[in-house]
């Protein structure tokens, strides 16, 4: 008699795996390059506002009038899709800024 035994050659586990995750990185290789890769910027580089307020007060603190006038600092805010670089002086003196409590040095 012949044997009734019929298997086919399937997928393993692993490789079903790896084509799926080949999948997803095709897609979002596809879709960074179609709508650009600014979407992906606010997951990467996140809001640094209180890093910037920190900075500018400590400058204020130490009467560092270089720091707190020249020094340039990026403020990123993801809400606002809002990325300036500019000076403590200016970011406090600018009333845009005020939300963000970058606060004016009176020693300086």
């Amino acid at each position: 008699m012949i044997s009734q035994n019929k298997k086919g050659q399937g997928l393993s586990t692993s490789t079903l795996i790896l084509l799926i995750l080949g999948l997803i990185i095709l897609v979002i290789l596809i879709w960074g390059f179609v709508t650009g890769w600014s979407n992906f910027k606010s997951l990467i580089n996140p809001t640094n506002v209180d890093s910037v307020v920190e900075d500018c007060s400590s400058a204020c603190s130490i009467g560092s009038q270089y720091s707190y006038c020249s020094g340039e600092r990026t403020l990123r805010v993801n809400e606002d899709k809002l990325s300036i670089k500019s000076t403590c002086a200016v970011f406090s003196s600018i009333s845009t800024f005020a939300k963000y409590k970058i606060s004016p040095c009176p020693t300086i």
